[in-house]
């Protein structure tokens, strides 16, 4: 499981996905050989628990971003035991779920750590006050699974969702391209009877938990349940077999008969075969902030200042195929307020890939040195 892939803007859904929160003091760092490469765990006593039964010292296991490993020796942290190996803890979010106390204060040290430097400098006490007054309702989700038959393997994840006016429910135009207000939900309300056009305009939680066996590899993955809240009250859900297969929840026995179809990556039509300019069309001169990171986590390169990388894209490329999604990319993405924009940038060849808008444009070598992606 990815421990940064999930981001947390508020506190609710952020105790709703942890298992396990606790004040905690750093005792030990050490590295370890994971599946992926370097792990880097961090031993901590456990001076306060405000949610789950932890025992009194715990590992927190984290992959190539590490936050709590070398980090202070203060924390309070939103915990969850890895799915394959429950002897050890993650933190959802990854630097959305760990809050360093320095001098008796929140002290961030991420400036993108959205949710913690919200509690800058605030007494940990009051940030403990706010965490014990909201009720979890991970455990009423999972109880609505077992109550129809699911053995529930591990909760996957917990996502807060702002949805638009039920009349702008539909495509949207920016990438990636997904349904509002998520992807396949005309699929799901089809099959389920769902709608979410009355809480249109409200904030909802989506809670995913996999279902009945943990697999180590892609295919055939568990089943997957969605469950939907909406102020702090449940409206509805359903399992996912695969990208297309939907059961409703009480279709235990048809949703495990279903062979699952191999996950193959969506062909997008080119959006723009008459050619792109990428910074006018995603606003990409209103972005915020770039990033840049190698696939190769041997490289080290500087992140380039944002103006340049503008600059750099700003006129209009004549667009082509993308090449098949390869191992040799670097990520480049733009924050624009609450939106991404990513691309592939692919070295070796010199190709700028928008893969859900179905197009690559070809970029000089001044912008692979500009990102530091250029080979000797």
């Amino acid at each position: 499981m990815a421990d940064w892939f999930e981001g947390y803007r508020s506190l609710p859904p952020l105790v709703d996905r942890a298992d396990v929160i606790v004040r905690a003091t750093a005792l030990s760092s050490t590295t370890s050989a994971e599946m992926w490469g370097v792990g880097y765990r961090t031993t901590l006593r456990v001076d306060r628990v405000l949610k789950g039964s932890p025992a009194t010292t715990l590992t927190v296991l984290e992959s190539a971003c590490p936050v709590v490993h070398d980090g202070p020796k203060d924390w309070l942290l939103f915990l969850s035991p890895k799915p394959d190996d429950p002897t050890v803890f993650q933190v959802p979010g990854g630097l959305q779920g760990a809050f360093p106390i320095t001098a008796g204060r929140i002290a961030p040290v991420y400036s993108d750590a959205y949710l913690v430097r919200l509690y800058t400098g605030v007494d940990p006490a009051e940030l403990e006050r706010e965490v014990r007054a909201i009720a979890p309702i991970d455990g009423d989700a999972a109880a609505r699974l077992r109550s129809v038959g699911w053995t529930v393997a591990a909760k996957w994840s917990v996502q807060s969702r702002e949805l638009r006016p039920a009349q702008e429910f539909g495509e949207t135009r920016l990438p990636p391209r997904y349904e509002i207000p998520f992807e396949g939900y005309a699929r799901v309300a089809t099959v389920t009877g769902l709608d979410l056009r009355p809480f249109g305009g409200k904030e909802i939680e989506e809670f995913q938990f996999l279902l009945e066996r943990l697999t180590t590899g892609t295919f055939p993955y568990p089943p997957i349940a969605h469950l939907m809240y909406a102020d702090r009250r449940y409206i509805g859900g359903w399992v996912q077999i695969d990208g297309t297969q939907v059961f409703r929840l009480e279709d235990r026995a048809a949703a495990l008969a279903a062979t699952p179809q191999p996950v193959r990556e969506p062909i997008w039509p080119n959006r723009y075969p008459g050619g792109v300019n990428v910074v006018a069309e995603y606003g990409l001169a209103r972005a915020t902030s770039v990033y840049t990171k190698p696939i190769d986590r041997s490289v080290s390169a500087p992140q380039p200042t944002l103006s340049d990388v503008v600059r750099a894209l700003n006129r209009t490329f004549a667009t082509e195929t993308p090449p098949a999604r390869g191992q040799s990319y670097w990520p480049i993405g733009f924050v624009l307020g609450e939106n991404r924009v990513g691309f592939e940038y692919y070295p070796a060849t010199g190709v700028l890939v928008q893969r859900e808008d179905g197009y690559a444009i070809r970029v000089d070598a001044a912008f692979a040195r500009l990102i530091g992606a250029a080979t000797p």
